[in-house]
């Protein structure tokens, strides 16, 4: 039995995109998928362009609508991975998409490296291409910057499954609760690893929560780092460092 893949993609009034990355997780070569889709009280008609999609496809999925709008995703990625019955699990924005062959690829990779959590690089649209990065990323490495694209990231279940929770939903973490979670797995050991190939396509929007006020979100990741509780102080002295060089660049209290 092939494992089951799934794809948990969370939505704001995304009607006019919902489209494209629905149909880019149902044409993947790779078919043991499942998809769940949580909308976070769209106001335009994201949900009915969701049904208009999944209902005609041969696939299984559940969709989800917010009580009220969260203001971010971490909410419904949660609910995502409460009701995944998946071995692997994926996150995909509204907004982005996925090459064909990118679960079969990367889940080829995760199984024949025995990978915890690995993601890919992306095409970035709309926007100023990433450098090509490759290989296990440190903890040092992630202190210093977020390498990893949720979009492209695949994790395998049972690392999440036990943690006292997996996207923080404090509204303090929107736009680095995936920051904070990769940092919390690579304290626990998880080997964290990046496709050199770029599977992903990556839509930045001027009016996105990640991408409105940069500053503001290099201060969130501040505080996240400030959070992190590490043991060994060698990574205790090099989270201080990294700290300092945020109060010095943006010349911020601490």
């Amino acid at each position: 039995m092939k494992d089951l893949v799934s794809v948990i993609i969370t939505t704001y009034n995304s009607s006019n995109r919902i489209k494209e990355c629905l149909t880019s997780v149902i044409n993947q070569t790779y078919k043991n998928i499942e998809i769940l889709v949580y909308d976070d009280c769209s106001h335009d008609d994201t949900v009915k362009e969701i049904y208009n999609v999944l209902d005609s496809a041969k696939i299984n999925f559940l969709v989800q609508r917010g009580a009220k709008n969260f203001g971010g995703p971490a909410k419904g990625r949660n609910w995502g991975c409460a009701n995944a019955n998946g071995d692997y699990i994926c996150f995909l924005d509204a907004d982005d998409t996925w090459s064909v062959n990118k679960v079969a690829f990367q889940l080829n990779i995760m199984k024949s490296k025995d990978l915890s959590i690995s993601s890919t690089n992306a095409v970035i649209i709309n926007g100023e291409q990433f450098p090509l990065i490759s290989g296990y990323i440190s903890l040092y490495k992630i202190i210093c910057r977020n390498r990893l694209i949720l979009s492209s990231v695949m994790i395998k279940k049972s690392i999440i499954k036990n943690l006292p929770y997996i996207f923080n939903e404090d509204t303090r973490f929107i736009s680095v609760e995936d920051y904070d979670l990769f940092l919390r797995l690579s304290i626990l050991k998880n080997n964290l690893y990046v496709i050199p190939d770029r599977l992903t396509n990556y839509l930045v929007l001027e009016d996105s929560i990640s991408h409105k006020d940069i500053k503001d979100n290099e201060l969130k990741r501040l505080y996240v780092l400030k959070k992190l509780k590490v043991n060994d102080i060698i990574q205790y002295f090099w989270k201080w460092m990294v700290i300092v060089s945020y109060k010095i660049k943006y010349s911020c209290s601490i």
